[in-house]
């Protein structure tokens, strides 16, 4: 439990409350990236930005994650990590 509701806003503006948060191990190429998420019930599918829908994933990893582990999506390779999280 978060010490008091958290506000979030979806890409379209709407805003939720996260009051809830887990640890968790993101697995990627056999490296354990250990982090901490929110918890949100709110869960939409899809959201409407400028007339267009765009469907949401069931986990949303943000930049601060990607950034702290050297998370690098590839549109050919799929999720790599850089040379810098290799360190840890």
């Amino acid at each position: 439990m978060l010490d008091k509701p958290l506000k979030l806003y979806w890409i379209n503006g709407e805003s939720i409350q996260a009051d809830r948060c887990a640890q968790i191990t993101i697995i990627i190429d056999g490296f354990n990236l250990p982090e901490t998420v929110l918890i949100i019930d709110e869960f939409i599918k899809e959201v409407e930005v400028e007339g267009v829908k765009i469907r949401l994933p069931q986990i949303i990893v943000g930049s601060g994650t990607m950034d702290k582990y050297g998370i690098t999506p590839d549109p050919r390779e799929g999720v790599k990590l850089t040379g810098a999280t290799l360190l840890l």
